[in-house]
């Protein structure tokens, strides 16, 4: 009937050489209300942007925090997290302590409770994500070697209304893509920095001087070197660089839609240069492989070393430095052909030490 009824208005509207009424009543709304608010909200763009003044804050606090702009707001949590994966011990569980931790540390720190209140940890819903090789996901055993244990680990930020209409769910799912990796970077500088060979020996520590320790040392070194500059070339020549240029062209922001575009931007640019898009699979496979050969280490180091034969543990140094030799080269060749990549490249090779051979090394 009300088909009818369209089709007899519209062939009524014909015959008399003009639209039909519904269509007119819908351009008088348009042009007669809708026009206005919208044209007045256009000219409250700079007023809109002065009323949120939390705004520039909380992305200040984002870039703290999330992209450990300020590490020592997640250095305990971090550290916790890295101990329970080492020691093979559950940590999704442990959820709700390390959230409590997080938000401590926040306000120890200095970040209101109101805010810090707003942090959580909580566990993504991997199930739709392929599978990938290597240990079972979940055991508490691979957890100690697999680099990407934390893969599951989102940090959580529920920003107060109205801020969400800036940072969106698309926003901040951006931002932690790049959280994940400096966490894994951060495990692995960890594992490192702290592990012990020989009885007696402290965190970061050889005891004694023989062939077999040197030889395990030395690779530490070696590895301890190319994940140290890789964090290095993540957060200040990326991250802290792309935040500066955000600061830069905030005065010329005139609408939360700028600041929001601006905002998207900013984590795009990170993902691009930390090798997070598509485009950079092979860097980011080097990269995840040199994190990987640190749990490693650890592991290996955290072991009786007396307990398989010298030649046994020569020949797994050669072919472990070998790996890493591999690894860092890969990295370096992809980095050497974009400018922006060339100071991490020289950075890793800066005495030539990956340049040649590698029977010179």
């Amino acid at each position: 009937a009300a088909e009818a009824a369209e089709a007899a208005e519209a062939a009524e509207a014909a015959e008399a050489g003009g639209a039909p009424r519904s269509r007119v009543r819908s351009m008088a709304v348009r042009e007669a209300f809708l026009a206005p608010i919208a044209h007045s909200c256009a000219r409250a763009g700079p007023q809109l942007l002065r009323l949120l003044p939390g705004l520039r804050g909380v992305a200040r606090l984002l870039h703290a925090v999330a992209l450990a702009a300020e590490p020592r707001l997640t250095a305990p949590v971090c550290e916790r997290l890295c101990e329970l994966a080492d020691r093979c011990r559950p940590w999704r569980p442990a959820l709700p302590q390390l959230t409590r931790l997080l938000r401590e540390s926040l306000a120890e720190g200095g970040v209101p409770a109101g805010q810090a209140g707003r942090f959580s940890f909580e566990l993504a819903d991997v199930s739709a994500q392929e599978p990938r090789s290597g240990p079972r996901k979940g055991s508490s055993f691979s957890d100690a070697v697999d680099a990407r244990a934390f893969e599951s680990l989102v940090l959580r930020y529920a920003p107060p209304w109205p801020l969400q209409l800036v940072f969106t769910p698309a926003l901040l799912s951006q931002q932690q893509r790049v959280f994940a990796l400096l966490l894994r970077l951060r495990r692995a500088k960890w594992s490192l920095e702290t592990v012990s060979v020989g009885a007696g020996a402290a965190g970061g520590r050889c005891a004694g001087s023989t062939p077999l320790t040197r030889l395990w040392w030395t690779l530490r070194s070696e590895l301890l070197h190319a994940v140290h500059h890789i964090l290095a070339y993540v957060t200040l020549a990326v991250i802290a660089a792309e935040w500066r240029s955000l600061l830069d062209g905030l005065p010329a922001l005139s609408s939360v839609d700028a600041f929001a575009a601006a905002c998207a931007r900013l984590y795009e640019r990170i993902a691009s240069r930390c090798f997070l898009e598509p485009q950079h699979e092979a860097e980011m496979r080097a990269v995840d492989a040199i994190l990987a050969l640190a749990l490693r280490l650890r592991a290996q180091l955290s072991d009786d070393l007396a307990a398989l034969p010298a030649v046994a543990h020569a020949a797994a140094a050669r072919r472990w430095r070998a790996e890493l030799r591999r690894s860092v080269q890969l990295l370096m060749r992809t980095l050497r052909q974009q400018p922006e990549g060339r100071p991490l490249s020289e950075a890793l090779d800066f005495n030539s030490h990956y340049g040649g051979s590698e029977e010179e090394a």
